[in-house]
């Protein structure tokens, strides 16, 4: 059985950013003909959302504890 890092490891923030990145990528990808300049200001707009969410919500259960 692989062992995973514990709940709190800033690993899972890194890796719901990067699922959403991959996802936000391959929508943008079949979507349109071609990726543009367009959609990397997009993909960067909303990297940083989820990323100031994740950052928001570990901070936030920091404060509980």
């Amino acid at each position: 059985m692989p062992s995973f890092p514990p709940n709190d490891s800033p690993l899972w923030s890194i890796m719901k950013l990067t699922v959403m990145g991959c996802l936000l990528v391959a929508l943008l990808h079949f979507n349109y003909t071609g990726l543009d300049i367009r959609d990397a200001t997009t993909i960067i707009i909303m990297l940083a959302g989820g990323g100031i969410g994740e950052f928001l919500t570990n901070r936030a259960k920091k404060k509980d504890e």
